[in-house]
């Protein structure tokens, strides 16, 4: 009888919990002025002020917990105890998604920076074509300044901790962001082909220490803007791409001018694939060897099941409003011609 209780007690309160949260996905609005703008800020600083002075990742160490704990469970349901194994998993995927949608998920449903910016969802392929050559452009001034020779590609010295350092620079003390650990788990990240993550549960900001030093730029500063609450991979990326181009260090510049240049490039070479190549011919060599560098490193890591890590973080990405899945990565070009246009100087991409 009293197993009967709390399990109807546990699924009248996921019933509600997932009710409210179809109401506040239809309120916008409402998100912003509560949450984002009064909620979410405490929540993040009582997580950064406990875990910011951990050398390492607690998400990480919970993450193995947690899979461990699950498996045990998981095979008691074949044994006398199933009943209390599996209410015990049910009450946990409660609390799980309560402590998930308060710490963290209910930043996907915030009004959308493209809705705020006005970006329109089309542009004519002479916008993009502008756009493209203007970061070709852009890359080869700073490949000239960073190297001689226009054959090399570009050597980040710092290690990864210098370059989170480095990062750092960007923030002042009212922004949002924490200090990004090296994750744990690394190696594992590389063969699921993911260059860092956030924890939803601690706000901790991981990065793949094994990717290529030309990516970790641009990856850091994605993983610190979802620190700040931009959950949409999009908006994760274009908040990470305008810091790292207006960082005052050239190479951390050229990392993003790189950035934004392969993602123009890709979106140009389905519309116009001649135009595309046109642009890339005029690129200094140095740099396709900074993208044959990153290109090898992936390649290196491919396997049969990194598909299938990819299609479960497109699941995810679904499930949290975030329609175009794992592709979303791509939109970030029409919020970079939107801040191309505003700005009407070829670029200068202010935050």
């Amino acid at each position: 009888m009293k197993t009967r209780s709390i399990f109807f007690g546990n699924l009248f309160f996921l019933l509600l919990g997932i009710s409210l949260l179809f109401v506040a996905k239809e309120k916008p609005l409402w998100i912003d002025s509560i949450y984002v703008e009064k909620v979410y800020p405490l929540v993040f600083s009582s997580r950064e002020w406990f875990f910011s002075a951990l050398p390492f990742s607690i998400g990480d160490f919970f993450y193995a917990c947690l899979i461990i704990w699950f498996v045990i469970q998981l095979r008691r349901l074949f044994s006398k105890h199933w009943k209390q194994s599996l209410l015990l998993l049910f009450l946990s995927f409660t609390i799980i998604f309560y402590w998930f949608q308060v710490s963290w998920g209910l930043n996907y449903h915030r009004t959308p920076i493209d809705q705020k910016l006005k970006a329109k969802e089309k542009y004519t392929e002479k916008e993009l074509i502008e756009l493209t050559s203007f970061f070709a452009m852009r890359s080869n001034l700073l490949h000239e300044q960073l190297s001689p020779n226009d054959s090399l590609a570009i050597q980040f010295k710092d290690n990864t901790a210098s370059l989170i350092d480095r990062m750092q620079l960007a923030y002042t003390s009212s922004d949002n962001v924490g200090r990004v650990k090296v994750s744990l788990f690394s190696l594992p990240l590389s063969y699921m082909g993911f260059s860092g993550y956030l924890n939803p549960f601690t706000l901790e900001a991981q990065v793949n220490g094994r990717i290529p030093k030309i990516n970790l730029p641009i990856t850091i500063a994605h993983e610190m803007a979802h620190q700040q609450g931009y959950a949409a991979e999009n908006e994760a990326n274009f908040i990470g791409f305008l810091t790292a181009y207006n960082h005052p260090d050239r190479d951390i510049q050229y990392a993003a001018s790189l950035f934004g240049f392969r993602y123009c490039y890709a979106e140009l070479r389905k519309a116009n694939p001649a135009k595309a190549k046109e642009i890339a011919q005029n690129l200094r060599p140095g740099i396709f060897g900074n993208f044959t560098i990153s290109t090898a490193f992936w390649k290196k890591h491919q396997n049969p099941f990194e598909p299938l890590f990819k299609k479960s973080y497109d699941t995810y990405l679904k499930a949290n409003s975030q329609t175009n899945g794992i592709q979303s990565y791509n939109n970030v070009v029409s919020l970079l011609l939107q801040q191309f246009n505003v700005d009407e100087n070829l670029g200068t991409f202010k935050k």
